[in-house]
């Protein structure tokens, strides 16, 4: 509801009562609640505390909790490269939903799509992606990627151009590959594109570190390296990895893309 109510104020020119209605959207209370969890995960991490996250399916605010908080604490997350692997890891390989939460459904007709699932839209991984750059405002150096890199991934979870976004499962993918092969993937696309959605503040962490065999990073509980796709949260090195962003609702900002 908040984000239908949210599209349609964004569809009308603002007036006296334009700022009152944005704030009953209630959506930044939503994009607050979900970064405050995410600062509390990553807390009790670096801590040195486990911590078990999971919603009642596992595929929806789990993935957005548990992204985050790698973001947080691995700067490798925040290059390019590393928070497309985020994505993948988190959100397509834990069978997040996309088809059923984009609404995609019965556009692109994969699998049993039923009348009820018109009732599964859900802005999920927009709302992730929202908190993503709300932390960037934050931390402008602390990101390889802009806003234009969220933006292009909101559009294509529901442009049903790359086959990552357009299915619910890794099964659904693999079919369609069989009768869709041009469908491209996101990664190559933006491998192609790159120089489109780098930050030109971003100051690379220390702990982060590349070689000719790809990204590396430090795993503080030996003191080695290891690939970036060991796909575990780890505390950081030192301290000033780690990101502690303010999740107040007055620092909040109305992430507005110019057309």
């Amino acid at each position: 509801r908040s984000y239908c109510r949210l599209f349609d104020l964004c569809m009308v020119l603002p007036n006296e009562t334009w700022l009152p209605d944005l704030q009953a959207t209630g959506w930044f209370q939503h994009v607050q609640f979900i970064l405050a969890g995410a600062v509390m995960v990553a807390d009790s991490v670096t801590k040195g505390n486990p911590v078990l996250v999971h919603c009642s399916d596992g595929w929806d605010r789990t993935a957005q909790l548990t992204s985050l908080a790698q973001l947080f604490l691995d700067p490798y997350y925040r290059t390019i490269d590393g928070f497309l692997l985020l994505i993948e890891k988190e959100w397509l390989r834990f069978s997040h939903k996309f088809a059923s939460r984009s609404g995609l459904g019965r556009e692109i007709g994969v699998g049993n799509i039923s009348a009820k699932d018109d009732h599964e839209f859900s802005p999920v991984f927009h709302i992730f992606l929202e908190c993503v750059w709300q932390v960037s405002q934050q931390y402008p150096s602390a990101f390889e990627f802009t806003g234009t890199l969220l933006v292009f991934l909101s559009d294509a979870a529901h442009n049903c151009r790359f086959c990552d976004f357009s299915f619910d499962t890794d099964r659904d993918r693999e079919a369609a590959g069989a009768t869709r092969p041009q469908m491209p993937r996101v990664a190559d696309y933006v491998a192609l594109h790159r120089q489109r959605f780098i930050n030109d503040q971003f100051v690379k962490n220390s702990s982060a570190v590349c070689d000719n065999d790809g990204w590396w990073r430090f795993d503080p509980r030996t003191g080695a390296a290891v690939r970036a796709d060991a796909a575990v949260i780890t505390s950081p090195t030192q301290s000033e990895t780690v990101l502690t962003p303010d999740v107040s609702l007055p620092t909040l900002k109305f992430w507005c893309v110019q057309p």
